[in-house]
């Protein structure tokens, strides 16, 4: 249940905090003092639980503010952030979709060209998993949402297939660049379907464990240094500002600073191999309370969000809104 796409590289801790720092939160480590709405404030220095991030963790192209720093050739493009290299230029090749088989006929064809792919010299291309395709989405650059510098041609309105499948439905991923979210079933319909391949070109050890869990509902991300709100509620707020407002109040890991997360932050929690049914999240770490999870990644004039049953990312639908879970990062 590791995502082997995922980059950790010099997290360094400033310092484990006083339980004190908690003791005026309540269940959901929001700040009791004060009226409802104001913002808690707790320094972010040396008791601050989230690690100090450098520039070569999978955070820097999970942040959309960051630059990407690809590297391209003529046929390819390389990441140093995640050490990937992918198949710069769309085959016009695709996988159309049949949500009769589950799609699995599809991706195992689309995975066997990627296999049998050479390019650029090199003849270890793979399918890219769903972690790996979101790190090249780039939400600032509109529609379609990836560097048109450095992918010249992906369509807009397309899919493109992931090797990642929700375990239960035995449903395999795809992302839309379009959208810049995450569809998967019958959402597919009977669609023609991209595959942009991948190769490792630099092989980047992960942590032996993927979550440390604090006391206070919050817990780290060892692969990305997010930390994250472990519980979230059922309080639906209309848009991610309001969300924020939510936000603002929480008083976890001795951090202030805590946000609504973009897509790629989100989708970096996605479990395709739940221990339990319809669960988007690993459920021994966390919990939901609402259907949908808001983000801060612009879509269609509106804002993706992610189901919590499926792990789908689309631009929000739900007329009485979404739920959130803040992260918090340095």
């Amino acid at each position: 249940m590791r995502y082997a796409s995922l980059v950790l590289v010099g997290l360094f801790f400033l310092g484990c905090g006083d339980d004190d720092e908690n003791s005026g939160s309540n269940n959901n480590g929001v700040g009791s003092s004060g009226p409802p709405g104001d913002p808690v404030s707790v320094e972010n220095g040396g008791s601050c639980l989230a690690p100090v991030i450098t520039p070569a963790t999978f955070y820097d192209q999970a942040n959309p503010d960051h630059p990407t720093g690809f590297t391209t050739t003529n046929d390819t493009v390389s990441d140093p952030n995640t050490g990937r290299m992918w198949q710069r230029h769309v085959d016009p090749t695709t996988f159309t979709t049949n949500p009769m088989d589950g799609n699995i006929a599809e991706v195992e064809a689309a995975m066997a060209f990627c296999e049998g792919l050479s390019l650029a010299g090199f003849d270890d291309w793979r399918l890219p998993s769903l972690n790996e395709l979101m790190s090249i989405l780039d939400s600032n650059e509109g529609h379609p949402s990836i560097d048109s510098t450095a992918f010249p041609d992906t369509p807009e309105d397309n899919n493109f297939w992931t090797s990642s499948r929700e375990q239960w439905n035995e449903l395999y991923f795809a992302v839309n660049f379009g959208i810049g979210g995450v569809v998967w079933g019958p959402d597919l319909g009977w669609d023609d379907i991209y595959a942009r391949c991948v190769r490792t070109e630099i092989e980047i050890a992960l942590p032996a464990e993927r979550y440390t869990v604090h006391d206070d509902n919050s817990l780290l991300d060892n692969e990305t240094g997010l930390v994250w709100e472990a519980t979230t509620s059922e309080t639906l707020y209309a848009s991610p500002a309001d969300a924020q407002a939510y936000c603002d109040r929480l008083n976890l890991a001795g951090c202030d600073g805590w946000r609504v997360p973009n897509a790629k932050e989100m989708t970096t929690l996605i479990e395709p191999e739940p221990t339990t049914p319809y669960t988007t999240l690993d459920p021994e770490y966390f919990t939901t309370g609402t259907a949908w999870i808001w983000s801060t990644s612009p879509s269609g004039g509106g804002f993706l969000a992610m189901a919590y049953q499926g792990g789908a990312i689309y631009p929000n639908i739900q007329a009485d809104g979404a739920g959130v879970r803040c992260v918090v990062s340095r």
